[in-house]
């Protein structure tokens, strides 16, 4: 918004000047004697997750420097800021014209480090030729970090093998015995000890493809294969018959058949798949299995007005089987569960238990396991229609004298060319109080007649923000009376930001108008107002500004009034950019083009007059 005001207000003035500065730099002096590159120190002693700023000098002036790092426990930018990012030591070197320097910089552990866990406890029984993964998990300060390695060191090699590869180690049964291990956790340089014991025993045994296996509800990936690797017997021979039989120990959240898993429902159960040696003796080997729920993540966002009839969303896009069964939904960011109704995958919410609000994540789950988030902005109302924004009042909530919601526009609104859009104020008529938030979204409203303002007396805490208004009219009655209207608010002591309003104003007898009539301690940031017709010719008395005909301990800055007409002076009549001006106010960037014989931005001041500082650029 602000960019078009600018453009408007550049398209309206003449011409604005823009001066470019450009920095001096002194001449570097030449010398055939080559520099002599220092530090300020030559060891640098840092903890893990520690910056430094290292500064390099040529004949003892500091300098642009080339950098250079040998080792891995630290990072360097083109500035020399250092980022301590493993335990060990490094050296950095900086280069200049030729000539360079080393600095040794060492890395210590921090004070606090992660905590490991692994899938084995402190002892571990294995079958000879048979694999053991072994996993660890690292949290530090309640967030899982990941090792970057992962070794063990056995203590007998004729009885145990390991191979590493990444943060994972797999050991392997060679003969029976008992051995120690040692795990070696790496993290960032950190290394974290544990050891266990491990027993290989012998035996028959089957050995299957998977330890364990993710699977889901519903979707992509409902079903896995696990396949026998081998069947040995009890002095380690593999045998040529892989018959087992498949089992799992809850069919209601999986079931096997040939290797082939099938999910059923959320859950964690168990595979096994047992063999029979010639004796009839049973060996069984296990596969874990947890079946995931299916969340589908809706991409966008959905705009929805709580102060519809229904707040809905229909899922119909999303989950094609309506044989689903919806349990719960709640929203994510109040961790509210809310009540609601469905049919055929449409969810209704209950509009009672929601509140106004952006970027409100909503989860809903069915007793099949399957969760949808759909993210939505609830408004008070999208306005779409004329109707809807002349009638705002009907939609939004009233504490105590005060209206309040949020409204946004779906579209630009167009009214008539003269269309009375509100009523015509009388001496004893009360405008409504708004204390809510009313956002444009960048749309326009064009043409109407805004007598007492579109949101009557925007109280503290109401927000009229990022909106244009074109070819609009302010127009009074007739009738004395000291009325005050405007085109957004009757008086504003609110925020009005990103604004953009052309119009023509007709003051009247005894009428105080412009933008808003009154501004009483309000915020005006980013606003521009071109005022096509300032003040009615032959009448008295009447008080008008392009913003405002009165302005009291305002806040003003990046404001522009463009186009303020002729002053017609007749008795009492006054029209300029703003009226009058009160102690309290304070401007800053503030530009006005004012028209023919005009007496310029401000007409009337009292007291301090901070806004003298403003300027015409059409001057």
């Amino acid at each position: 918004m602000r960019k078009s005001i600018q453009y408007l207000l550049l398209g309206i003035a003449s011409a604005l000047t823009c001066v470019g500065f450009a920095a001096c730099n002194g001449g570097n002096q030449s010398s055939d004697d080559p520099v002599e590159v220092t530090f300020e120190q030559n060891e640098i002693k840092l903890a893990l997750g520690d910056t430094f700023q290292l500064r390099a000098f040529a004949d003892g002036e500091e300098s642009n420097a080339t950098w250079q790092v040998n080792g891995d426990s630290i990072t360097v930018d083109e500035s020399g800021f250092l980022s301590a990012v493993r335990v060990g030591d490094a050296t950095v070197t900086a280069t200049i014209d030729g000539e360079s320097a080393t600095c040794s910089v060492s890395i210590s552990a921090p004070d606090v480090v992660p905590m490991v866990t692994y899938n084995v406890g402190e002892s571990l029984l294995i079958k000879a030729g048979a694999p053991y993964q072994i996993i660890p998990t690292l949290v530090l300060d309640g967030e899982r970090v990941t090792a970057d390695t992962l070794t063990c060191e056995i203590e007998d090699g004729a009885l145990l093998t390991a191979k590493s590869a990444g943060n994972t180690c797999t050991l392997t049964g060679v003969a029976v015995g008992e051995t120690t291990v040692t795990l070696v956790c790496d993290w960032k340089g950190v290394e974290l000890y544990k050891q266990i014991t491990v027993s290989i025993a012998s035996g028959e045994e089957v050995v299957l493809s998977d330890l364990s296996v993710d699977i889901y509800a519903y979707g992509t990936d409902t079903a896995k294969t696990v396949t026998v690797k081998s069947i040995r017997d009890k002095d380690g021979k593999a045998l040529a018959d892989k018959t087992v039989e498949w089992a799992t120990l809850d069919e209601s959240i999986a079931t096997v058949n040939g290797g082939v898993i099938t999910a059923k429902s959320v859950g964690v159960t168990t595979v096994t798949a047992t063999w029979k040696n010639a004796d009839g003796e049973s060996v069984t080997a296990y596969c874990a299995v947890n079946v995931n729920p299916v969340i589908v993540q809706v991409e966008g966002k959905q705009k929805l007005s709580i102060g519809d009839e229904t707040v809905g969303f229909d899922l119909t896009p999303y989950i094609p089987d309506d044989t689903f069964t919806w349990e719960k939904v709640v929203e994510e960011t109040a961790d509210t569960e809310i009540s609601f109704t469905v049919a055929n995958n449409a969810i209704t919410l209950n509009k009672t238990q929601l509140s106004v609000g952006g970027d409100k994540v909503f989860r809903f789950e069915s007793t099949e396991g399957i969760t949808v988030k759909l993210t939505a902005d609830l408004l008070t109302k999208l306005i779409r229609t004329r109707a809807e924004l002349l009638n705002w009042t009907d939609y939004a909530p009233l504490v105590g004298d005060n209206y309040g919601g949020y409204f946004e526009l779906a579209n630009n609104i167009i009214f008539a060319d003269g269309e009375e859009t509100n009523d015509v104020l009388t001496k004893d008529y009360v405008v409504p109080k708004f204390a809510g938030t009313f956002d444009g979204k960048g749309f326009t409203i064009v043409g109407g007649k805004w007598n007492r303002g579109l949101f009557g007396d925007v109280v503290k805490g109401g927000i009229i923000r990022n909106v244009a208004a074109v070819n609009v009219k302010t127009n009074g009655s007739d009738s004395s009376g000291g009325h005050q209207f405007g085109v957004f608010a009757h008086k504003m002591s609110g925020l009005m930001e990103n604004v953009c309003v052309v119009y023509h104003e007709s003051g009247l007898v005894w009428q105080q108008h412009g933008l808003v009539g009154r501004l009483e301690g309000a915020t005006l940031k980013n606003v521009i107002v071109h005022a096509t017709d300032n003040g009615k010719p032959g009448l008295e008395k009447t008080f008008c500004g392009a913003y405002a005909n009165y302005l009291n301990a305002t806040s003003i800055s990046e404001v522009y009034v463009v186009g303020v007409p002729q002053n017609r002076i007749v008795v009492q009549h006054q029209c300029n950019g703003w009226n009058r001006y009160d102690n309290g106010t304070t401007c800053a960037d503030i530009g006005w083009v004012a028209g023919e014989n005009n007496f310029g931005a401000f007409w009337d001041f009292s007291g301090e007059k901070p806004c003298f500082t403003s300027y015409n650029v059409n001057a």
